[in-house]
């Protein structure tokens, strides 16, 4: 009787080496894909709040009456647009605005202009993290 050695296939040792090297590899890169999509999520806030913020400084530009300012010298903020500005944006996420209004009657360069100052922010653990910062100006 005579046995051929020469088998087709594959033995157990060498498929459980090709399937450990194969759950490695795929551990991996679903490691990268989760962060991915971590930082897709956060860029689309920032995102959203980097859209809003011109916004509400021309809402804000616009319903401004610079006569409240004219015996002022000291700083107004106005927290009241919050509701406005929630409808258009990303749905599992609120957003904060800040919005203060500066005039400063002593400023040589900036004579007559009202320094607005916007801020968004989201809380996390009851902190403040702001998306974005910007700020404008009015004349008087």
């Amino acid at each position: 009787m005579h046995f051929n050695k020469k088998e087709d296939g594959f033995t157990l040792l060498e498929v459980l080496l090709s399937l450990s090297i194969l759950s490695i590899v795929l551990l991996t890169f679903s490691g990268l894909f989760l962060q991915s999509t971590f930082f897709s999520s956060k860029n689309e806030d920032h995102l959203a709040a980097v859209h809003l913020a011109p916004e509400v400084l021309i809402e804000v530009k616009q319903t401004l009456n610079p006569s409240n300012f004219l015996n002022l010298s000291s700083s107004y903020t106005v927290t009241e647009f919050n509701s406005t500005f929630n409808a258009n944006l990303h749905e599992q996420l609120d957003y904060y605005i800040s919005i203060d209004v500066h005039y400063e009657e002593d400023q040589q360069i900036t004579d007559n202009l009202l320094h607005i100052y916007i801020k968004i922010y989201t809380l996390e653990n009851n902190q403040e993290k702001i998306l974005i910062e910007t700020f404008g100006y009015k004349g008087m």
